[in-house]
């Protein structure tokens, strides 16, 4: 298993440089100015979505799995991607439901429990 820290830690820490091509990520940062850190969290999921037939492929492997998510990726349709976006930040249901999560998380830190997590 390959635990998230492994590579999304460097697409937020990075705001997605040499995740996906520039113009892209100038969107991203755009979204993300605009709408806070949902929209960081939602193209991480658009990633590992297209993604995710290659990551549960019975051939795949821990090195094949975390080169894919390291490498440069670049969408099909990169207007497809903004518009699923936009989609899911006026969700207000979502929303909530993303801050609720949030705010387990930090009991669980608080409480010194985050360590025993599933994600």
């Amino acid at each position: 298993m390959i635990s998230s820290t492994s590579f999304v830690t460097k697409w937020y820490i990075t705001l997605f440089a040499n995740t996906v091509p520039y113009q892209t990520q100038l969107r991203l940062w755009d979204v993300f100015l605009l709408e806070g850190r949902d929209a960081l969290v939602i193209a991480a999921v658009a990633i590992l979505w297209v993604l995710k037939d290659h990551i549960s492929a019975p051939q795949a492997n821990f090195e094949t799995i975390l080169s894919l998510l390291s490498s440069t990726f670049v969408f099909e349709d990169e207007n497809a991607l903004f518009k699923w976006m936009d989609r899911l930040l006026t969700d207000g249901k979502l929303r909530e439901e993303m801050d609720s999560w949030r705010a387990e998380w930090a009991r669980l830190v608080a409480e010194g429990k985050s360590g025993k997590a599933l994600l």
